[in-house]
Order: structure tokens, then C-alpha cells, then sequence
């Protein structure tokens, strides 16, 4: 060979370095090695084009004031209940802010400081209100913090260029598998949510698909049976195994590929915003770091700017264990559910947190009385007085919201020197099309339960079967259809 040429990289592989000492562990100095910094300067740079077009959604579409006005009751996380929202235009400049922070974290400008400040922004804004809990949401948290500690910003950014001797072509392999294994979570612990018996018989699936008219006009076996199960199937495999299928060189097209169609049919046949397409370019963290140089026939990796040894950790054994700390808790969190009875899409115990995505399909009646606790005179409460349609959607399907709203019903009335309330609440609820039934206790005074992190005994049990076929009747018509007698009766 020439003096002065470069060996091509091997394809399909990592350009690491071998190890710098005999005598460093092979886990370590695999960890320690060096590797492209390209794959992560692309992610950075995708992160922060979807961050920017979610901010300017909620500024273009009013959802910061329909969502976060301050002088309306809003649903807290355990813990977190003294977080509020900015009063007047507040919560605007906030949204204003971040999508400042976005633009600069897409063009690594001040690319330390903007990554941390949106994730303190956008996570304060994701605690702010339950109703509106998204998994990708909680993603971005997650992705928006492990950034601050990856170097994302040496090259091809505004701090690489005003700063020369920041400049890389080269990061630790660390830093590439911390961020494999943030976008790996979502996938693993999502197929083993799939493994749900609704979900096994084919079931939300099927009653999702058969409901969407205008894909069925399209593809005539849309909300079949059979069609539901492949579909059911099929998610479940995939978010098992795409990821070792995306690391072994020989199937990672095939699994990409398949990923991509996965998250295109989810963005066609549901409304879950920015996390389809969120998926498709994290999933590329599984390519060889140098995908993005190949691919776009960007110069190659500079040699003579290889380290000998891994670059540090920002904030070295501090950071270490912050980060230890965060993925610990993202490995246990997800299994929680395991510790409560019945299952966590009836009682919704454990079900945040736990990427249990797109697993139920829940209707609900939802009828709340305030009885005097001294007098014994009954006031029906009107939700709407006091939260949203999304608001109450989700609360008449979930008991802990509705707990919350009952305390905070009972507070007030006393408050206005109406004396002690009892707070009542008669809950019809269906899962995945079985026949409704009771989701709380109506007897129980819901305004004096305690907010606690263990399982809730006024929580009627899952008792009805799922059905072959679906329970199609709008709950406007249940009172007509359904016995109340017999189903209070029995709670």
C-alpha cells in the first residue's frame, strides 16, 4: 500500500481501536475504544429537528393554553404534586424557550448548557400534568438528559467550529452503547408488555382496526381476525427482537427495514404524535457509528485525531453513578406492575413508566355524587366545571386520577364552609370490548382514601371475560342495555 493511505473501514463494523493496554480488562477496553462520532452527531442533530417541530406544534396549535392553564385542575405524578404551571403567558415563553433550546441543540450552538436546560424545561412540563402522559414524552426526558453527559457537539456542530480544539471525529464506545441502550428499552420492555393475553388473542387490535372505516375501504381484510393477530404477532416479535437483529450485521437491514414499516403503520393508524418517527431515527444507534460518513459520503474520520485512550465521562465518577442510578431505575420501573393484583391495564396500577404502549381500548360512564357527610344530602358534580374532555376521558378509566379529583372535590366543598363532603363515584368501565363493569368501589368515600404507592382495595377486580365478540354498544346506551341494580349489587 501506499505511504499515506488510509485503510477503508470494514463494513458493517465498529472503527474502535484495539486495546491500549495488556493489561485493561477486554469489557474495558472494548468500552474505552474509540469509534466514529458520526452515528451520534446525527442523532443529535435529528433529536433536535423532532424537538423543534413538537414545540412550534404546541405554540402553531394553542396546545400550551388548552393543556397547561394555570387556573385549572390538573392531574399530578406521585411526589411531584407541587409542581404547577407558570401563570399568564407564562407557560408560552416557557414553550418559546424550548424551541430556542431546540434549534441550538440541532446546530450544537452552546450545545452543554441547551441540552440541559430543555431537559429541565421539558421534563418540568411533562410532570405537569398525568392526563396527558405520553411514552414518547418520557422518552424525550430520558434521551434530553443521558445527551448531557455524550459529546455530541465535537463535530459538525457551531461549537466544534467557534472552538477548534474541541473538535472530534472520534468518541468512546461508551457513549455509543449508553445511547443503544437508552433506545433499547422502549423496544424490549414494550414486547414484554405485549405479552398480555388480550393482546395474544388479537385484541385491541381487532376492534381498533375494525373501527377504521377508511383503511378497511382501502384493504378489505382490515379488522379481521386473522389480519388483527398478524398484526398483534408481529409487534410482539418485533419489539422483542429487532434489537439483536439490528446489531448482527447479516439480518440489520432486514430488522431496519421491518422497524421502519412497524413505526409507519402506528403513525397512519393512530394519533401518537412525534414517536413513530422518533423510533425510525434512533433505531439507526444500532448501525455502525460511521453509517452517516458512508452513507452521505462524508469525509472519513480523521486517524491522526484517533485517541489513544477513552475519552472522560463529564463529571467522572459523580456522573457514573447518576447514570447507573437512571438506567437502574428504567430496568426495574417497567415491572412494577408485577407487585400490584389484577392487571395493570384494568387497574392501572403500575402502567406509567412501563412503556405499555397502545395495549387497551377503554370505555367508561362515569357519574360523581358529593354527599354531606352530617346531613346525608346528595350534589351531583359536574367534571366539566372544573377539567377537560382528555381530562375526564382519562380519569374515568383510571381510579388514581380519580381519587385525586375526589380529594380535591371534598377539600374545596369544605373549604367554602359546606362542612365534610363524602366524594362517591359510580364508574361503568369496558376493557378490550368485554361487557362494562364496575371500575371502583361506589360505596367507598374516594375524597378520604390516602395517596399511596400501594394497591388500592377499592378497585372492583377485572371479573368479566373477554368476548369473542366485541361489546359494540356506546355507553350513552348502557343504562338501557345493562342491568345497574344487579351490577351494584356486586362491587
Amino acid at each position: 500500500m501506499k505511504k499515506g493511505k488510509k485503510n477503508p473501514p470494514a463494513r458493517g463494523r465498529e472503527r474502535a481501536a484495539p486495546a491500549a493496554s495488556s493489561a485493561e480488562p477486554a469489557w474495558q477496553a472494548r468500552l474505552s475504544a474509540p469509534v466514529d462520532i458520526a452515528g451520534l452527531v446525527f442523532f443529535r442533530i435529528a433529536f433536535g429537528i423532532v424537538l423543534l417541530v413538537e414545540m412550534l406544534l404546541f405554540l402553531a396549535l394553542d396546545w400550551v393554553h388548552t393543556t397547561f392553564d394555570a387556573t385549572r385542575f390538573h392531574f399530578t405524578y406521585y411526589g411531584f404534586e407541587w409542581v404547577r404551571p407558570l401563570p399568564g403567558v407564562g407557560m408560552t415563553a416557557l414553550f418559546v424557550t424550548l424551541a430556542i433550546l431546540a434549534a441550538m441543540i440541532t446546530v450544537g450552538c452552546c450545545y452543554r448548557w441547551a441540552i440541559g436546560l430543555f431537559w429541565l424545561g421539558f421534563t418540568y412540563v411533562f410532570l405537569l400534568e398525568k392526563a396527558v402522559y405520553l411514552n414518547h414524552f418520557y422518552l424525550v426526558s430520558l434521551v434530553s438528559f443521558l445527551l448531557i453527559f455524550l459529546p455530541a457537539h465535537r463535530r459538525w456542530s457551531w461549537d466544534a467550529w467557534r472552538t477548534p480544539q474541541l473538535r472530534s471525529d472520534w468518541m468512546s464506545t461508551w457513549a455509543l452503547w449508553l445511547l443503544r441502550l437508552q433506545i433499547a428499552i422502549p423496544y424490549i420492555y414494550g414486547g414484554i408488555a405485549k405479552l398480555d393475553s388480550d393482546w395474544l388473542q388479537g385484541q385491541p387490535l381487532q376492534w381498533w382496526m375494525s373501527r377504521m372505516s377508511h383503511v378497511r375501504a382501502v384493504v378489505p381484510a382490515f379488522g379481521e381476525p386473522w389480519l388483527a393477530l398478524v398484526f398483534s404477532y408481529g409487534g410482539l416479535l418485533l419489539d422483542l427482537f429487532v434489537v439483536p437483529l439490528l446489531l448482527w450485521r447479516r439480518t440489520r437491514m432486514f430488522a431496519f427495514l421491518a422497524a421502519v414499516g412497524f413505526h409507519l403503520c402506528n403513525a397512519l393508524m393512530f394519533e401518537i404524535g412525534i414517536f413513530p418517527w422518533f423510533m425510525i431515527f434512533a433505531t439507526t444507534v444500532f448501525f455502525p457509528s460511521d453509517w452517516p460518513r458512508r452513507l452521505l459520503r462524508w469525509p472519513s474520520a480523521d486517524e491522526q485525531q484517533r485517541p489513544a485512550a477513552a475519552l472522560a465521562l463529564p463529571g467522572g465518577v459523580v456522573s457514573a453513578a447518576v447514570l447507573t442510578i437512571v438506567f437502574g431505575l428504567q430496568l426495574v420501573l417497567p415491572l412494577r406492575h408485577l407487585l400490584y393484583p389484577g392487571p395493570a391495564d384494568w387497574t392501572e396500577e403500575g402502567s406509567r413508566f412501563a412503556w405499555r404502549m397502545m395495549l387497551n381500548d377503554k370505555a367508561a360512564t362515569l357519574q360523581i355524587v358529593a354527599v354531606h357527610a352530617a346531613t346525608g344530602k346528595q350534589k351531583a358534580i359536574d367534571p366539566h366545571l372544573f377539567l377537560d374532555e382528555r381530562q375526564i376521558k382519562k380519569m374515568s378509566h383510571d381510579p388514581e386520577m380519580l381519587r385525586e379529583f375526589a380529594e380535591f372535590l371534598g377539600r374545596g366543598l369544605e373549604q367554602q364552609g359546606q362542612g365534610r363532603y363524602e366524594v362517591h363515584a359510580l364508574v361503568l368501565c369496558s376493557l378490550n370490548g368485554r361487557r362494562p363493569q364496575l371500575l371502583v368501589d361506589p360505596r367507598v368515600d374516594l375524597a378520604s382514601q390516602p395517596r399511596t404507592l400501594s394497591p388500592a382495595p377499592w378497585i372492583v377486580p377485572l371479573k368479566e371475560p373477554l368476548l369473542a365478540e366485541a361489546f359494540v354498544e356506546p355507553p350513552s346506551q348502557w343504562s338501557q342495555s345493562l342491568d345497574l341494580e344487579a351490577l351494584l349489587k356486586t362491587p
